[in-house]
């Protein structure tokens, strides 16, 4: 269930809502209105329940960040990290690289 709460704010007020995701943790955002919160906190729920829900906070990665954050962890030989480089430059990074961590790229996946 969401909850709301009013935020005091160097221009006025605004109003946070705060839900659960759903592994349990907390999310919040801060609106204008209290109606713009609620409807918000309505999708989220929904989106929750519905098993679509997606992390808003999730957004602030891109592929790139993603692959550059693996590409440090493994432990590889140095031929295979410089194969690694080449197949992600020719058939990775032009078409998804900039893409949000989050968004669904396997429809766009194609043989040719």
């Amino acid at each position: 269930m969401a909850t709301f709460r009013e935020v005091k704010r160097t221009k006025g007020r605004s109003v946070e809502a705060r839900v659960y995701g759903p592994a349990g943790e907390r999310i919040s955002r801060t609106f204008q209105t209290k109606e713009a919160a609620k409807q918000w906190a309505r999708k989220m729920e929904v989106d929750r329940d519905e098993g679509t829900f997606r992390d808003p906070r999730a957004n602030k990665y891109t592929v790139s960040d993603v692959a550059r954050s693996w590409f440090q962890s493994i432990d590889v030989e140095a031929t295979t990290r410089v194969d690694y480089d080449s197949l992600w430059r020719t058939h990775v990074l032009s078409k998804w690289g900039t893409d949000n961590s989050t968004q669904s790229f396997r429809p766009r996946l194609s043989n040719g």
